[in-house]
């Protein structure tokens, strides 16, 4: 989008009075690039840290190493309904532009409400956005009595061999639902554990047919499932688990190997 303003980017004004527009989004790509070079130079780290929510410049980004998104659509409702997939799959995660994603905690009449802030927790989960941004640092009740959810996560982080599976992966998974507006995450460690999060995008309350791959997950004699809130074991009949899904409900999962602790 061209900028006419000729003080802070290279717009410029011709001899007849016109404007010659400048894409001011490479001023912006400067000022990074100025900033990460400096921090370099000082031999500081480099956290290069804009605050972008809605706007993914990847000119900008290229030279960032964190992005600050979601101060957007504040208490609209379940979270699954404020952003699309599509959205947080090209925006929220920074994947495309190579930087840390740190989502904002919510605010408005909502914020402090269970419900929504679990869809909160369940949408960051799914979508790998679980660094400590969005629910170290709220002030909402709620909101950090959900952080409490990444744990099982957060504990299989550092340990050798983890492998993590998307739902929007293009290979295999070794956990999925049959309705595809039922999507999940993997954090397995081959043979010894694995731990899901799985969330419905589905517009009403409804049975979900989850099927696990347990040779997938280094389980070869089959696998146990119970639930990672409460500890009840789910049956699994042919290698699929039957969930009672409510709309937007968040699940999480521990997947453990027959006779195993």
């Amino acid at each position: 989008m061209p900028s006419f303003n000729t003080e802070m980017t290279d717009a410029y004004r011709r001899a007849d009075g016109t404007v010659v527009p400048a894409a001011g989004i490479w001023g912006l790509r400067d000022l990074a690039k100025r900033t990460f070079l400096m921090m370099n130079e000082r031999q500081m780290l480099p956290i290069v840290f804009p605050h972008m929510t809605s706007f993914s410049p990847l000119p900008m980004l290229s030279f960032c190493t964190v992005q600050y998104e979601w101060e957007w659509k504040y208490s609209e409702g379940d979270v699954q309904d404020r952003y699309t997939r599509d959205y947080l799959r090209l925006v929220t995660t920074g994947e495309q532009a190579g930087v840390w994603p740190v989502p904002l905690g919510d605010a408005g009449k909502l914020a402090d409400d269970p419900w929504t802030q679990r869809t909160f927790t369940a949408v960051r989960l799914v979508h790998e956005l679980d660094g400590g941004g969005g629910w170290g640092n709220s002030w909402v009740k709620a909101h950090k009595d959900n952080a409490a959810l990444a744990r099982p996560i957060l504990d299989l982080l550092d340990m050798p061999g983890l492998q993590v599976f998307k739902y929007w992966d293009e290979r295999p998974q070794p956990l999925k639902a049959a309705n595809p507006d039922v999507v999940s995450i993997v954090y397995s460690v081959p043979g010894k554990l694995a731990v899901a999060a799985i969330t419905s995008y589905a517009e009403k309350d409804e049975d979900a047919q989850v099927s696990v791959d347990a040779k997938a997950l280094g389980f070869p004699d089959g696998c146990i499932v119970t639930s990672a809130e409460g500890g009840a074991e789910l049956t699994v009949e042919n290698g699929v688990i039957q969930l009672r899904r409510k709309k937007h409900e968040l699940k999480l999962l521990r997947i453990s190997p027959k006779g195993g602790k």
